[in-house]
């Protein structure tokens, strides 16, 4: 049987968004997002349901660099690399995002400065 990808978003807070396919199960995530847990917090993105795969441990590991930000929920932030997927409830698993999801996000994209020893540039994604 022939495992079946979904399309996401793989946002990244030094080279931005990009669309990636994916298999639905951690193994993938962990590989893609560098991590050896991943958390799934569902949040509402342009008035709908997305799932936000990121790394559990990432305050954890060193220099954590903010790449989601709520400005509804100041509690969020997701730091470093993450994936956007779209919730399935009726299976309880994540599918793929729509066509025109990468469109419509962009301009929620920013360009920002992280204050580090090298003032490195970067981006990061507004949610609502």
């Amino acid at each position: 049987m022939v495992e079946q990808k979904i399309k996401a978003l793989l946002f990244d807070p030094f080279s931005g968004a990009k669309e990636v396919y994916t298999s639905n199960n951690r193994e993938d995530w962990h590989n893609l997002l560098d991590c050896n847990m991943v958390e799934m917090p569902y949040r509402d993105i342009l008035g709908e349901e997305y799932t936000i795969i990121c790394d559990e441990e990432a305050l954890l590991k060193g220099k954590a660099y903010m790449s989601l930000k709520s400005m509804s929920d100041l509690n969020l932030g997701i730091v470093n690399r993450c994936l956007i997927a779209k919730t399935d409830y009726s299976t309880g698993n994540i599918k793929s995002v729509e066509d025109d999801f990468f469109t419509k996000i962009k301009s929620r994209i920013q360009r920002v400065i992280f204050h580090d020893e090298q003032n490195s540039a970067g981006y990061i994604m507004l949610i609502d």
